[in-house]
Parts: structure tokens; sequence; C-alpha cells
């Protein structure tokens, strides 16, 4: 037992030098007057209790602070090996105070991990650090193209495995791995197709429908393209998405995530107790970003606030495979042009509605409820397919 201690402490005495490292580099984390001397607590033949106290009120004070989805990895990995400390132990004598100690330690901590707010930070904080798959060793306007078909050609494949019309619409009743492997299964068939076959499936609407219009096909062939890292408030939804309300879409992406919050919300009161269904109270509780609600008068007259169950089942389908669809299926952004959707929508919608479209930086073309069930997560930046157009400086 005595190398079991001698272990369990160096294991929280290295645990401690993480956190002061963190703390040299992200001011903020400890408290201040923190003194831990990491010398004594490996000395000692019993494991500190004091400072296993400490280290447990440090994360569950801090878990709400701003950067602690960076600290998630080292509590992650302090649980793993205290665990694996624990049954490595050849007899296992209960009434052993180290044995207990070390069990509750790792109570605590699981206590901790297995919160919905630490797996929603714990989300949030894997889509932050991921970056986008997708082929880097062919040109950049090319592998766009073929993630157009990707994504086409796993929506397919995913209605079909689950035997409905559109998969993105519903409440995914499919495991992770699974859902996985199905992604590797058509991007390996879409990555042996020729390039000429992709742009033959991305420009004819007959084939996948993803250039519907004249103005997209001709923003596709003409835009340069490029991946960048884009805040949220830079970009716009396609207007209407999902025949939702012409108002709720026309600010920029957190303007329009605050109006779905706000129609939600009312959503939620309107339903009974015994309705079967009661989705916007179980969206609304995923929804991590705290947000402002709206008043319904804040719509004008002509508009009514709607959301189709749709674009709602869409959006919180998603979170369940938020880190994976952020990976497999990057959003698609338009800069700002004469072209570009929101432009030509603000045109529309001042001699009809009265009121003005904002002209965002950039137009999400493909991924409107992907981008907007990030946002209600509370990701405030995104990798993205960018495209660039020689007649992107013609609108202010």
């Amino acid at each position: 037992m005595v190398l079991f201690t001698e272990d369990v402490n160096d294991r929280l005495k290295s645990h401690i030098d993480e956190l002061e490292h963190f703390e040299l580099m992200h001011v903020g984390l400890l408290p201040k007057g923190w003194i831990r001397v990491k010398p004594i607590i490996v000395a000692l033949k019993k494991i500190d209790e004091r400072a296993i106290e400490d280290l447990i009120r440090l994360h569950k004070q801090n878990s709400n602070h701003s950067l602690y989805s960076k600290v998630m990895p080292l509590l992650l990995s302090l649980h793993r090996d205290l665990q694996d400390m624990l049954t490595d132990i050849p007899t296992l004598d209960e009434e052993k105070k180290e044995t207990k100690i070390l069990s509750s330690l790792i109570d605590e901590i699981k206590s901790i991990i297995t919160s919905d707010e630490w797996k929603d930070k714990a989300l949030i904080s894997k889509i932050n650090s991921s970056d986008l798959i997708y082929r880097r060793n062919e040109d950049t306007n090319l592998a766009m193209m073929r993630y157009l078909v990707l994504a086409d050609q796993f929506k397919i494949a995913l209605s079909k495995r689950l035997g409905i019309d559109n998969a993105w619409h519903y409440i995914l009743p499919l495991a992770r791995d699974q859902f996985i492997r199905l992604y590797r299964e058509v991007y390996v068939d879409v990555g042996k197709l020729p390039q000429e076959r992709i742009k033959e499936l991305v420009y004819h609407p007959e084939n996948i429908g993803k250039a519907q219009d004249k103005n997209r096909i001709w923003r596709f062939q003409t835009a340069k393209w490029t991946v960048k890292n884009i805040h949220i408030k830079d970009m716009g939804v396609w207007p209407a998405m999902g025949e939702t309300d012409i108002f709720t879409t026309s600010g920029n992406l957190p303007d329009t995530a605050i109006k779905i919050f706000t129609i939600l919300n009312g959503k939620a009161k309107e339903q009974s107790l015994s309705s079967r269904f009661r989705y916007p109270n179980r969206i609304i509780k995923g929804i991590i970003n705290k947000m402002p609600l709206l008043k319904v008068n804040e719509w004008p007259p002509k508009v009514k606030p709607h959301i189709p169950d749709e674009v709602i089942n869409s959006i919180y389908s998603i979170r369940h495979y938020a880190d994976i669809i952020y990976r497999l299926f990057p959003i698609i952004i338009m800069q700002r042009g004469k072209l570009t959707r929101r432009v030509i929508k603000n045109n529309e919608t001042k001699k009809q509605f009265g009121f003005s479209y904002k002209v965002t930086k950039y137009d999400i073309d493909d991924g409107s409820h992907r981008a907007l069930a990030f946002a209600l997560l509370g990701i405030k930046r995104l990798k993205c397919f960018v495209g660039s157009s020689l007649y992107s400086s013609n609108v202010s």
C-alpha cells in the first residue's frame, strides 16, 4: 500500500503542476494566495486529503470559468489514471483508509464530468479544437464541390438506413459508431468519383438539387474557395430557411439564434403537460449560450413568428452529433456580393415588408441548420469553406 500511496500522491502533484503551468499561461483560474508545497505531498506516507479537498473545490468553483474548457482534459486524464491505479491494486482492502479516500476522489471527479453542464462544455471544447475533414491533397475548389456531393449522398444513405424521407429533419436514432461507419462508406464512394462527375452532380439540379437557381450556379462557378475560421456575427443564414418566417432570419447568425430561442420559449409555454412530444423544452434545456428573450411584438405587423417542426427537429438532432457533424460537414459560406442571397432578399423585404435584411460579410450557402445548432450551443467561430467572388466588392 506504500507504493500505491506514493503513486497517488505523485499523480496529484503532477496535476497541481499542470494547473500551475496553466495559470502562468491564463491568469485567473487559481485563487489568490494559492500555495501548494508539492514536495511535501510526494513525501507523505498517506494520501493528502487536504490537497484532494482543495482540488475538488477548485474544479467545482471554476466550472463556469470562461477558460475552464481548456482545463477539462487535465481532469479527465487525472480521473483515468486514478481509476487505473485503483483497479491495479492486487488485493483491494476496503478497510484501508487510503483506498476509501481514492474511491471518494474518483466519485467526486465522476460527478463533475458526468453532469449535463460538463458534457455540454466538453462538447463545445471538442468542437472548438476540431479541424475539418476533407481531401487536402486536392484543389480547394474541387474539395468544396466534393463535400456538396458527399453531404447529399450521406443524407440519402442515412434516410435509406432509417427508412424515412429526410433524415436531417428527425431526431436521429442512430448510434454514433453507426453514424461514423455510414459516413466512412459514403466518403470512400464519393472519393472515387472523378472531377468531371463531381462537377456534373453539383451543377445539374436534377441530380442533387444543390444549384436550383442560376445565381447559385454562378456563385459556385465563379468563386475562389478557401478554408477559414469565421466568427458567427459575420454570417447570416439562408433567408426564410426551411420556411421559417422572413423576419427571424433577417439578422446575422447570433440574432437569428436569439429569435429562434424566443419562439421556442413561447412554444414551450403553450404546450400542455400532456403533450406527447414536448420538443421546445428539450431543445431549450440544451441551449448553452445564454440569450436574451425578445417580445413577440418586436416582429413586424406583416410577419408572424414561425418555425416549422422540421427545422426544430433538425437543429435538435444535430446537437447529438455536433462534434462529428462539425468535422465531417463544414458550413459553406459566400463572401458578400451583388448576387449573394441576402443582398437580393434585402431589396425584396424593403419593398414587401418594410424592414431591411442585414447584409452580412458572409452568406451561408449550405449548412444554415448546422450553423444555428452550433450558435445555440455557444460556438462563436466556425471553420467554413469560404467562397470569394470578383464581384464581392460591388456591394457595401
